[in-house]
């Protein structure tokens, strides 16, 4: 089974930072399966980049594919709408589920324009 996890970020994407929420996330599907292969992906946030990219696993018959960044209210973050154009359907229970879990660390998860689908 094919898993895959797109970080969304133009300071990792370019060396800036080190992506430390992808390979948490690819951490997590790890334990959950741990006989699936998880492919990882680093990209800007370009909203044509990250359509590209979600095909592309879809493509590839992915089972699951999670990104990670660019949610929030910078208008540079483009991940909702990439999303939008990729989906059949959005599940909105899931993103109030993960908002509500992420606020119980950080309060700022209200703010996240999270999409699952």
């Amino acid at each position: 089974m094919l898993l895959a996890v797109l970080t969304i970020s133009d300071r990792c994407s370019r060396g800036l930072m080190t992506d430390t929420a992808g390979p948490a996330v690819a951490a997590l599907l790890r334990q959950q399966w741990p006989d699936s292969e998880i492919r990882a992906r680093v990209l800007p946030d370009e909203e044509d980049a990250i359509v590209s990219a979600l095909e592309d696993f879809s493509g590839q018959d992915a089972a699951l594919v999670l990104t990670v960044g660019g949610t929030g209210l910078g208008p540079r973050d483009r991940t909702p709408e990439a999303t939008r154009r990729v989906i059949d359907r959005e599940a909105p229970g899931l993103a109030e589920a993960m908002r509500f879990h992420g606020a119980e660390r950080n309060p700022f998860a209200w703010l996240s324009r999270v999409l699952p689908a």
